[in-house]
């Protein structure tokens, strides 16, 4: 049988009032502000401070036959870094546990791929791209996060499931979301991968990483009339072809190392920034 890519939508409310989570399939998983809270409940959020949850624990437990290729810009943790993700967890769950009463929970590894989020502030997103390989219809992971609630002050717990459907795939704005969080991984890369070879005198193949990535964005530009007029994608094409045309050749700065080293700082900051929040999330 044929295995598929997956690029499908799962979408949970998190009891935060102003928080919700969101599983993006090729996989992207995201806790985002929720727009539609009320006005009381953004009050509440506000006088609370500007973190609202601490030690989010997100679990994904992968159905049967689903394979996870990658995470977009993170991987595993070695045993010792492991341990100190545990360590500072439960050394935040003890301190909220002693400084605000939240009963202490943490401790024991879960089965899946965990995902640790220190601190959660109001109006924040994450973001994390899982790339996995499926069989078939069927079940293609459960999820569960777990965080301290800071404004309602007790452990709170959020689960949800997806199901990959038989046919063809939805085409919404949500799902056409995941492909530009690919992009924005996919950019964030070339950026950096830029910066270094313009670092090392290879302008040449700094062009043509930026080349590349323009032909990236036209091609997602080509497959949904929606992606034609994105004013993000507009700005993106700006940045890189204002970069690209920088690194001529007959630039005179070539021999000017001062400039280099701004250009190459330039480039590796639009890089990071533009990499989805949340891509440096500790995963174990």
């Amino acid at each position: 049988m044929k295995k598929r890519r997956i690029h499908h939508i799962l979408s949970i409310a998190v009891p935060i009032a102003v928080v919700v989570l969101v599983i993006l399939f090729i996989v992207t998983f995201a806790i985002v502000p929720m727009g539609g809270g009320s006005f009381a409940a953004e009050e509440e959020i506000s006088a609370s401070g500007p973190v609202v949850a601490r030690a989010v624990r997100l679990r994904i437990r992968l159905g049967k036959g689903v394979k996870l290729i990658r995470i977009l810009g993170s991987g595993p943790l070695d045993a010792g870094a492991a341990e100190r993700v545990r360590q500072a967890e439960q050394a935040v769950d003890f301190k909220v546990a002693d400084t605000l009463g939240i009963e202490s929970d943490r401790g024991e590894d879960e089965d899946g791929i965990q995902i640790l989020i220190p601190a959660y502030y109001a109006k924040d997103d994450h973001t994390v791209l899982l790339d996995v390989v499926a069989s078939g219809p069927g079940k293609i992971a459960d999820v569960r996060v777990r965080y301290k609630d800071l404004v309602n002050l007790k452990n709170a717990v959020a689960r949800a499931g997806l199901m990959l459907p038989a046919g063809r795939r939805p085409d919404n704005p949500l799902s056409r979301n995941v492909k530009k969080n690919v992009l924005a991984h996919h950019l964030s890369r070339d950026l950096l991968q830029a910066g270094k070879m313009l670092e090392f005198g290879r302008e040449d193949e700094a062009r043509q990483v930026l080349t590349r990535s323009l032909s990236r964005i036209q091609e997602l530009r080509n497959s949904h009339p929606a992606f034609a007029d994105d004013p993000e994608l507009a700005r993106d094409v700006s940045v890189l072809a204002e970069y690209r045309g920088v690194i001529s050749p007959h630039r005179q700065w070539r021999h000017n190392q001062a400039i280099r080293n701004h250009l190459v700082d330039s480039l590796a900051y639009a890089g990071r920034v533009k990499l989805p929040p949340g891509a440096a999330s500790d995963t174990f």
